[in-house]
């Protein structure tokens, strides 16, 4: 019997777990500053551990020059806006297994530095594991992918460009990709074990592998003969070790199971239409869904260092879970 509980769970529930970080009872402590500080009196009751890291952030969301575009796209004022108040990932260190990301970006870089360092920042390949402070260029995604998807979580609340949902969190990015911007599992499964190594609370992981192929609206995707299996052992060390895994359903509109989504212990996520709250985008994937989000980000790409674009699909839904994961982390940091 799986492990793993499938479901179908409309947008409403998406909305409703960042509606419920700011309908709190809590009451809220100021600080002027861009990670927030934990008041222990406040935030720790006898018996019980830490409840919420509260703070009060100087920098606003409607600043930011793409807000407009993004509200119309993916964020819903009646249940967004007041997060990023109180709530921006502080504490929460999230993965995002990909193609690397564009370091020098200006929506990623806090203070004029990029929020990447040592240990939050690596590279596999054929010729080693390369350090983001050595090897900074190795981290470079050539794909746009992965910025993408790292810019969804994670761009910073600057005055520039887009916001992420949780930007103030401990951003963990693993380039798994070869020279020719091929996912290699022998790479995934090395971010994994970092992953772990690292107590990484969440990851993200917006790629997909099918059994038999797929073909949807002009693309067709051969088939991974065994991709079903090859990472399970590695997945539940990391369920194992306490991290939550959420993975992008697919965008084939099929009802083949799509991997690392479809595995045990993974959050699958699928993708609303563009602007809609209620209608199921025409690709994403119809089998074990356990939760839907928007499809279309608008976010920092791999072009120039100001580069932004439009963009869809599951591989966008996911991250948009796993940084409303990482809020609801830092409120309630002992959830599992």
């Amino acid at each position: 019997m799986s492990l793993k509980v499938r479901k179908s769970i409309k947008y409403f529930i998406f909305s409703f777990l960042l509606l419920g970080l700011v309908s709190s009872p809590f009451l809220f402590e100021s600080s002027q500053r861009d990670v927030a500080s934990v008041n222990e009196e406040e935030a720790y009751k006898e018996g019980e551990g830490p409840i919420f890291y509260p703070a009060s952030y100087p920098t606003v969301v409607t600043n930011e020059p793409n807000y407009s575009t993004q509200k119309t796209l993916t964020l819903d004022p009646a249940t967004f806006n007041n997060v990023p108040t109180y709530y921006r990932g502080d504490k929460v260190k999230v993965a995002v297994i990909d193609s690397g990301i564009k370091y020098l970006h200006e929506d990623f870089r806090a203070n004029n530095e990029s929020i990447l360092n040592d240990n939050s920042g690596t590279c596999y390949s054929s010729t080693g594991i390369y350090k983001f402070s050595t090897y900074p260029t190795k981290i470079d995604d050539t794909l746009g992918h992965g910025s993408n998807v790292a810019s969804t979580v994670a761009s910073q609340i600057n005055s520039l460009g887009s916001l992420g949902i949780a930007p103030n969190v401990d951003l963990y990015v693993y380039k798994v990709t070869n020279t020719n911007n091929g996912y290699v599992w022998d790479y995934i499964k090395k971010a994994l074990t970092e992953c772990i190594n690292n107590e990484v609370d969440v990851v993200n992981m917006s790629f997909q592998a099918y059994e038999h192929e797929v073909s949807y609206g002009g693309q067709t995707m051969a088939a991974s003969t065994g991709c079903s299996t090859v990472l399970q052992s590695k997945l539940n060390e990391c369920y194992n070790a306490g991290i939550t895994l959420v993975g992008a359903a697919g965008n084939f509109n099929t009802e083949e199971r799509s991997y690392p989504a479809s595995n045990d212990h993974v959050i699958s996520v699928g993708s609303l239409s563009r602007a809609s709250t209620t209608t199921k985008a025409g690709y994403s994937n119809l089998t074990d869904i356990d939760i839907v989000a928007p499809g279309s980000v608008y976010v920092a790409n791999n072009g120039s260092t100001s580069d932004y674009k439009e963009t869809q699909g599951t591989s966008f839904s996911a991250p948009i879970v796993t940084a409303a994961i990482a809020l609801y982390k830092q409120k309630f940091p002992n959830a599992t």
